[in-house]
C-alpha cells in the first residue's frame, strides 16, 4: 500500500501555501479530487504535525479536517477503509523490493528518498559509524544508548542541502548549530560510548570469568591433607554450589589452610573477597562456616553480576 504523495502533500505541506494554484483548499475542493480517482484505492498519510504545527489553527486545518469526512461520504464512490480491509478486500497488484539504501522511499523533501538522512558525508560517516559499533556494545546501559544514536533525527538534523527542503531541517533543528557543528557534537559522542563500551565490555568479560571460572583454575577440595574429594569449582558460581554441598570438614580444612582466600586472590582477581573468606575463617566453624561463605559468595556475584549491567 502506497501514499498518495501528491494528494497527502496537498494537505501536509501546500494548505496554507497562498502561492499555490489551488489555495485556500477547502475540504469539498478535496473530497472532489478523492472521488474522481479511477484507483480502488488511494492512501492519504500525513504527519500529526500538520494539524496545529505546520500549519497553524488560523489557517483552518482543523476547520478543514473537522469537515472533510462529511464532504467524503457525499461522494456514492468514496468510503473509508481501514489497511487490513483493504488487504481483505482488494488483490494484491504486485510486489516492490525497496533495498536498505539507494531505492528506499520516504515521503520527506522532494527526493523522497534517504538524502534527508544520508545524502552528505556528515550523515553517512555518522550513521556507518553507528551501525558497525553495534557488535561491540554491550547490553545494558551502553546497548541501550547505541539505540538512542540511531533516531532518525541526529542525521536529519545534518542535513546541508538548498531551497525549501533546507528550510524545512533549519525548522526542525531549530537553535542546534550547523550541520557541520551537529557533526562534531555527533561524532564527539559515539566515539565516547564506543570508548566506554570497549571499556565496559572488557569489564564484562573479567566479571564472567571470575563467576564462571576456566579449566586452568579450578579449585579442588580434599576432607584432609590425604584424602581428596571428586569434587572441584572453576569459578564463584561452582564454588557457591560446592559449599553448600560439601562435608563440613573439608570446609574447615581448607579454611585453616587459608585455602580459600589465596584460591579466589590468585585464580580468580578478587582480593576483596579473598580478604573477607580468610576473616570467616577465623571467626566460624561447622555449619556456622558454610553459611557465611555462601553468603559472602552470593552477596559478590550479585554485585559483579550488577556491575556487568546484567540487572537493570
Amino acid at each position: 500500500m502506497l501514499r498518495d504523495y501528491s494528494l497527502s502533500d496537498d494537505i501536509g505541506f501546500r494548505f496554507s501555501a497562498k502561492w499555490w494554484e489551488h489555495y485556500p483548499l477547502t475540504a469539498d475542493k478535496y473530497a472532489s479530487w478523492i472521488a474522481r480517482i479511477a484507483e480502488p484505492l488511494v492512501l492519504i498519510f500525513v504527519d500529526y504535525e500538520t494539524f496545529g504545527e505546520h500549519h497553524w489553527p488560523e489557517s483552518g486545518i482543523h476547520e478543514f479536517l473537522r469537515r472533510l469526512p462529511a464532504e467524503l461520504l457525499k461522494h456514492d464512490s468514496v468510503r473509508f477503509s481501514t489497511p487490513s480491509e483493504l488487504v481483505a478486500n482488494i488483490p494484491s497488484a504486485g510486489e516492490l523490493d525497496v533495498f536498505e539504501q539507494g531505492k528506499t522511499v520516504s515521503w520527506a523533501d522532494t527526493a523522497r528518498d534517504l538524502s534527508p538522512w544520508l545524502g552528505n558525508e556528515f550523515q553517512r560517516a555518522s550513521f556507518n559509524a553507528v551501525r558497525l559499533m553495534g557488535a561491540n556494545i554491550p547490553e545494558g546501559l551502553y546497548k541501550r544508548l547505541w539505540r538512542c544514536l540511531q533516531t532518525s533525527d541526529h542525521y536529519y538534523y545534518m542535513y546541508t542541502g538548498f531551497g525549501g527542503p533546507a528550510e524545512v531541517h533549519a525548522y526542525f533543528a531549530g537553535p542546534l548549530g550547523s550541520p557541520s557543528d551537529l557533526y562534531r557534537v555527533f561524532s564527539s559522542i559515539w566515539t565516547d560510548l564506543i570508548i566506554r563500551a570497549t571499556r565496559q565490555k572488557g569489564l564484562v568479560s573479567a566479571i564472567e570469568a571470575e563467576i564462571e571460572g576456566s579449566e586452568g583454575k579450578t579449585f579442588q577440595f580434599w576432607l584432609d591433607e590425604n584424602n581428596a574429594l571428586n569434587l572441584g569449582a572453576r569459578g564463584l558460581r561452582e564454588f557457591a554450589e560446592a559449599i553448600c554441598a560439601v562435608d563440613c570438614k573439608s570446609i574447615e580444612y581448607h579454611s585453616k589452610r587459608g585455602d580459600f582466600g589465596k584460591w579466589v586472590g590468585e585464580c580468580l582477581g578478587d582480593p576483596a573477597l579473598a580478604r573477607e573468606l580468610a576473616n570467616l575463617g577465623s571467626k566460624f566453624e561447622g555449619e556456622e562456616l558454610r553459611r557465611a561463605i555462601a553468603e559472602a559468595l552470593r552477596k559478590r556475584m550479585v554485585e559483579l553480576e550488577r556491575a556487568a549491567g546484567k540487572e537493570s
